[in-house]
């Protein structure tokens, strides 16, 4: 027999993933990128533009912060299905994804680092630096 919250339970960490992920993948660097053009300019045009592109990203990101936690207020008093807990919990990933992304964004711009690198050691294991 199914657990009548297993999919609730299965849909609210998916959707927490998604954006934790979202954020720790901008951070390495992993998005998806289209750099043809960019990589052909001089490095100086180059890095405008890359601070640029942050620029906009931070201001998406500060919107959707924005509206993430008025869409969490407004439906925080709803309570889920199965577990008949806040319906706000699930909607809360939209604003804490966000704003994890934002201030890697912003560690970003103060710092002139296009991303987290993985140093290798010679056993193998990876340090963040």
């Amino acid at each position: 027999y199914p657990l009548p919250w297993g999919a609730e339970v299965s849909q609210t960490l998916l959707v927490w993933m998604t954006f934790i992920g979202s954020a720790a993948a901008f951070l390495r660097g992993e998005h998806i990128g289209i750099d043809m053009l960019v990589e052909r300019l001089p490095q100086v045009l180059r890095g405008f533009l890359q601070r640029l592109n942050l620029l906009i990203i931070l201001a998406f990101l500060g919107c959707g912060i924005w509206s993430g936690f008025k869409v969490v207020t407004r439906v925080w008093d709803d309570t889920t299905a199965s577990l008949q807990i806040s319906a706000g919990i699930l909607y809360l990933a939209l604003p804490v994804g966000f704003g994890l992304t934002f201030l890697f964004g912003l560690w970003m711009l103060a710092t002139g680092n296009k991303k987290l690198r993985a140093e290798k050691f010679t056993d193998g294991e990876e340090l963040l630096s």
